[in-house]
């Protein structure tokens, strides 16, 4: 079993509105990587999409913790946000 889902976690990568669905599912098979996910949805007049204008993205890479409570619990570089998500994890 996965380490995400023995620890309940849900790990959903979004990309841009311009990605190639194709490429994006097989970059995920060839690196063994089970994750959700999903294309933004393009903002008329905006070089983001819905998901990147309600979280304030303005540079990519980014990684966001989201807690139980839907709270954005930290972002960043993939590295910090995995080291806030253990924490996270190992609190009570």
């Amino acid at each position: 079993m996965p380490e995400a889902l023995r620890l309940n976690v849900v790990v959903l990568t979004i990309h841009v509105p311009t990605a190639d669905s194709p490429r994006v599912e097989q970059a995920l098979k060839d690196h063994h990587l089970p994750f959700l996910t999903c294309i933004d949805v393009a903002v008329p007049k905006s070089g983001w999409g819905a998901m990147a204008e309600q979280y304030r993205v303005d540079e990519l890479p980014v990684t966001y913790v989201i807690d139980q409570a839907g709270n954005i619990a930290t972002f960043g570089t993939w590295k910090q946000a995995t080291q806030a998500a253990a924490e996270l994890l190992a609190k009570p």
